[in-house]
């Protein structure tokens, strides 16, 4: 959410939110937990896997597709963590993400939410720091708000 000020001083809301890079936090402890990458927020793919069952009749020459409420969301993201006074602490909280094994808040600078689960992390030696590479794929779960 972007903050207006009007020429009375009002406080005006806009309904762009503007985020940097990819922000992930744990949905339990999202204070304690936000992290925002700022490196490779242009190295992300989103892929939709329409789930259907393909069924092949006699008398058919082609398959028939029957679909469900079934369907799977994940975006491949790639973040550039580069030396610096914080590069190990910054592969340590990645690394920790990947290993937390619970769903997570995942956001981006496309405009993407969801709650997701990590999964395939990598990170690759670079001259500049690592390429640090995972999945998050959106799973069910309600908004829980207290």
């Amino acid at each position: 959410m972007t903050f207006l000020y009007q020429s009375d001083s009002t406080l005006a809301f806009s309904e762009e939110f503007l985020l940097e890079g990819v922000w992930i936090h744990d949905p339990d402890s999202a204070q304690d937990t936000v992290k925002n990458y700022r490196f490779g927020k242009d190295a992300k793919n989103s892929s939709i896997d329409i789930i259907g069952a393909k069924h092949v009749f006699a008398g058919r020459r082609f398959p028939v597709f029957e679909y469900g409420e079934h369907q799977e969301d994940k975006v491949s993201v790639s973040i550039i963590v580069d030396h610096g006074p914080d590069y190990m602490q910054q592969l340590q909280e990645l690394r920790d993400f990947a290993e937390l094994k619970k769903t997570i808040v995942y956001r981006d600078n496309r405009g993407r939410m969801f709650y997701g689960a990590i999964s395939g992390f990598s990170d690759s030696d670079k001259s500049y720091g690592s390429d640090v590479s995972f999945e998050v794929q959106r799973v069910d779960r309600e908004e829980v708000t207290p």
